[in-house]
């Protein structure tokens, strides 16, 4: 029986091997977090389409994403109701294209904060939590798992 993912995300990765992340503010009760792109999967999409999709909508990067996933858990809070879940991150590499957001629902505009490439280094200076907290490692797995 397939997965029965409800969202995706992608780690997308410039030229020099930083990783992107969003930062999103919670509209409920102004908590911030950064996250790599990602969102739900719509009728008829694949998880791999959403995390193509949602990279596209989110930071305006079109990128061959990679067929193969790892599942992360997640559990957390947003708009007040709790997140609960496993979603498949992928991995996409972006080169040097720029970031530019092509959000479709004002809601995603009204509540993306800022954006950047970050090396591994960089996540712990970030100013809000970042999930998965090490989004480097779940890379790692993922690298393993297209390594064979």
């Amino acid at each position: 029986m397939p997965d029965r993912f409800t969202h995706a995300r992608v780690l997308c990765l410039d030229g020099g091997g930083r990783l992107l992340l969003m930062k999103w503010r919670d509209p409920f009760d102004g908590h911030d977090t950064w996250e790599p792109p990602g969102g739900g999967i719509e009728e008829g999409e694949t998880p791999r389409q959403a995390a193509a999709r949602e990279l596209r909508e989110e930071a305006g990067i079109v990128a061959e994403v990679s067929e193969a996933y790892v599942r992360v858990p997640r559990d957390d809070w947003w708009k007040g109701k709790r997140r609960d879940r496993e979603e498949p991150f992928f991995v996409a590499e972006a080169g040097d294209a720029a970031v530019v957001p092509d959000m479709p629902t004002a809601d995603e505009t009204d509540t993306l904060v800022e954006w950047r490439y970050v090396a591994p280094d960089d996540v712990a200076l970030l100013d809000a939590p970042v999930w998965p907290e090490d989004p480097f490692a779940v890379l790692a797995r993922l690298r393993a798992v297209l390594a064979g």
